[in-house]
């Protein structure tokens, strides 16, 4: 919900291996409108992460076969074309979402790398769409506990929990506008 009082849903609806995001909208003490099936009938989706900001902008992204898949829209208005987020061909997980004021946003999400897992990133300006993913990690840990923020200039933060053979660390990258990352710096040791 934004200040306008302007709230969004997405949830996972149908049978494992067949279900669908679906959004639905209102205002505060107004009824929800009709249903949006918002992903394709191409294998389940899942984990949908959702977003609104103080201009109505809203934007969606969930897991579905094994990528991070999203759209985007305004209050009251028909939702984007589908788009990959992140690489299709590396099975992506967990996917989280943040968004500012103007509406440029960051996805982040974990990758299963065989016995590893890794950090991805996208960044997002309105009307220019996703940049391509990034690594935030690097091959040789294990991410977990990723976590995100963007703010109103669009400088973006994700810190997460690093596990190598030396032991455990936090970690942390930052892109300004420009969506380019900096390498990760450990925050502890």
């Amino acid at each position: 919900m934004n200040d306008e009082e302007q709230v969004i849903s997405a949830w996972q609806q149908g049978k494992p291996g067949e279900a669908v995001t679906v959004s639905a909208t209102c205002r505060v003490g107004q009824p929800w409108s009709a249903l949006s099936f918002l992903s394709r009938g191409e294998g389940s989706a899942h984990t949908p992460q959702v977003v609104i900001n103080e201009s109505g902008q809203l934007r969606v992204i969930w897991e579905q076969k094994g990528a991070i898949v999203g759209t985007a829209s305004f209050f009251g208005e028909a939702w984007t074309e589908l788009t990959e987020v992140s690489d299709p061909s590396v099975s992506a997980l967990r996917p989280q979402l943040y968004m500012n004021r103007a509406g440029q946003a960051v996805a982040i999400w974990e990758r299963e790398l065989g016995y590893k897992v890794d950090l991805q990133a996208a960044y997002c300006k309105p009307g220019l769409g996703w940049a391509p993913p990034a690594d935030l990690s690097n091959e040789e840990e294990t991410v977990s506990e990723p976590r995100g923020v963007i703010n109103d200039h669009g400088d973006a933060l994700v810190v997460w929990r690093r596990s190598t053979a030396e032991g455990l660390n936090v970690c942390l990258s930052s892109t300004t506008a420009s969506g380019d990352w900096t390498n990760p710096l450990t925050l502890s040791q």
